[in-house]
């Protein structure tokens, strides 16, 4: 079986790190960051001019996100080019059969998303559940078994690989290649949200980060999530009306004090870190999308 070394070399402020692994590229750097806005859209439409100029020190965060995203890459198209056959017989890494349009997967559904969804806070939220809205929790069983918010109910998105079928050994031993907890699509998601709807008016959604719609300036598509991913399945597939999205996902319920369950007893908060998403969640960002969205 072939076996695969990627190797990267990075300088962050003058300092040479280079790091070689079989199949497994990891990069970690804490950059000091100065905080600064830059033009964003708000509420309603208008623009608004903010200072436009990043620090010398996101710009390198920036060039480190790129690098890291650019590496998970061509670690995938190396381990599918050696693995091409096994894989096409597992039906691993087909094509879509999505028609071509100059764009990727997560850029068609934002693009959909942005003329049929809106974020919501947690407060509304719970206003929302008042008036008869469900509120779904689409991150694995496990993680809403472990603490989920009070009234939520469990419609995972993607769920843990349990089975052992060679396909499904396949997909774990290529996620345990790039350091990934190993999850497949949950086939089941749109009629067990379906179930729990009912003839409800609505839905909001919530993972654990949330994602955003929002582009900033190391995310001009925004960044992608569970919730977002889920409530274009849900719209798309006419099952509900409606369908907003938690923004700032669970973090932000959590932080504005509302109750939750759960065998962990609390909620980890996993501000800073963005589950399924490449690359890092720059603080720059963070701030931007909380005083900006």
């Amino acid at each position: 079986m072939a076996q695969v070394t990627l190797a990267s070399s990075l300088t962050i402020r003058g300092l040479d790190s280079s790091r070689a692994s079989r199949t497994r590229f990891s990069v970690r750097a804490r950059v000091s960051t100065s905080r600064r806005t830059v033009l964003c859209t708000a509420k309603g439409g208008e623009e608004n001019e903010f200072v436009k100029n990043r620090t010398e020190n996101q710009k390198r965060l920036a060039s480190i996100d790129g690098a890291v995203r650019q590496a998970q890459k061509d670690l995938g198209k190396t381990i599918l080019s050696n693995f091409e056959g096994p894989l096409k017989a597992l039906g691993i890494g087909k094509k879509s059969g999505r028609p071509k349009t100059g764009k990727n997967q997560w850029e068609e559904q934002r693009e959909y998303l942005l003329g049929n969804t809106n974020s919501v806070s947690a407060t509304e939220v719970m206003e929302l559940m008042e008036k008869g809205y469900i509120f779904l929790d689409v991150r694995p069983n496990d993680e809403y078994e472990a603490f989920h918010p009070v009234g939520a109910k469990s419609v995972p998105l993607y769920q843990t690989i349990e089975g052992a079928s060679a396909k499904q050994l396949v997909r774990k031993s290529l996620y345990a290649m790039q350091a990934v907890k190993p999850v497949e699509e949950n086939p089941d998601f749109i009629e067990q949200a379906k179930a729990f709807i009912g003839d409800a008016p609505g839905v909001a959604v919530g993972c654990s980060a949330g994602g955003t719609l929002q582009g900033t300036t190391n995310f001009p598509t925004g960044q992608p999530s569970r919730s977002l991913i889920s409530i274009h399945k849900i719209l798309t597939s006419n099952i509900c009306p409606e369908a907003v999205h938690l923004k700032g996902g669970l973090n932000s319920w959590f932080r504005e004090g509302f109750a939750g369950e759960g065998a962990d007893g609390d909620w980890d908060d996993t501000s800073g870190r963005t589950p399924y998403v490449a690359g890092f969640t720059p603080e720059q960002d963070s701030d931007e999308l909380i005083q900006n969205q």
